[in-house]
C-alpha cells in the first residue's frame, strides 16, 4: 500500500489544532500573515536506506500476470513546526502552545490516530525559542520544534515468470512456440 500522505497530513493538523486550539497553516500555502497567532507546518520527506523487492506468486493468478513484485521501503517526514505570536510567557505563549503539542502526541488516543494515518512520530528535537527581538525587546513571540516520524512504503507490481510456452501437437509431432516478452 502506497502512504496515504493525505491522511498523515489531515493526522498531524488535527494533532496541532487539538493540542493548541490554533489556526493551523501549511507552509508555503498562499496566505498572508495572520493577525492571531497561528501553528505553522513544513514537512520534509526522505527515504530511509535502501528500498528491497519481494517476489511471491500472486495472491490470484492469471495469465501474463502469476507474480507479485512488491517493493518496500521506510520513509521519514521530519516535521518542522512552529507557532507564532500569543504572550511572551506561560501557556498562552509560543512556547506553551507547542510543548502543549508535544506532550498531547504521547497520549494513547493520538497515537491511535497517527497509527491509522499510517505515521509514527519518533523524534523530538528540543524547543527552541526563535522570538524575534530588536534593541532587547520581544516584538514577536515565536518558537519551533522538529519532529521525525516514519511511515512504510509499499509498492506492488503484478508481472509475469513465463516468457515463453512451447506447445507439442501429440497427434502429429508439431511443436507451436508461443513468445509472450513484451
Amino acid at each position: 500500500m502506497t502512504i496515504a500522505w493525505s491522511a498523515v497530513e489531515e493526522a498531524i493538523v488535527a494533532w496541532a489544532v487539538g493540542a493548541t486550539g490554533l489556526e493551523v497553516v501549511w507552509s508555503k500555502q498562499d496566505m498572508t500573515r495572520r493577525p492571531t497567532t497561528y501553528v505553522e507546518l513544513a514537512a520534509t520527506v526522505r527515504t530511509v536506506g535502501r528500498d528491497w523487492v519481494d517476489t511471491s506468486a500472486a495472491a490470484v493468478p492469471s495469465p501474463g500476470a502469476e507474480c507479485d513484485s512488491t517493493v518496500r521501503g521506510v520513509r521519514e517526514l521530519e516535521l518542522t513546526v512552529q507557532c507564532f505570536g500569543g504572550s511572551h510567557r506561560g501557556a498562552t505563549s509560543s512556547q506553551g502552545y507547542l510543548l502543549e503539542m508535544i506532550t498531547k502526541a504521547r497520549l494513547p488516543s493520538q497515537q491511535l490516530l497517527f497509527d491509522a494515518a499510517g505515521w509514527a512520530p519518533a523524534a523530538f528535537e528540543p524547543l527552541q525559542d526563535i522570538s524575534g527581538v530588536i534593541g532587547g525587546s520581544t516584538f514577536e513571540p515565536r518558537a519551533r520544534f522538529v519532529c521525525r516520524g516514519f511511515a512504510a512504503s509499499e509498492l506492488v507490481e503484478t508481472s509475469t515468470y513465463i516468457e515463453i510456452v512451447e506447445i507439442e501437437d501429440l497427434t502429429n509431432g508439431e511443436t507451436f512456440t508461443v513468445d509472450i516478452t513484451p
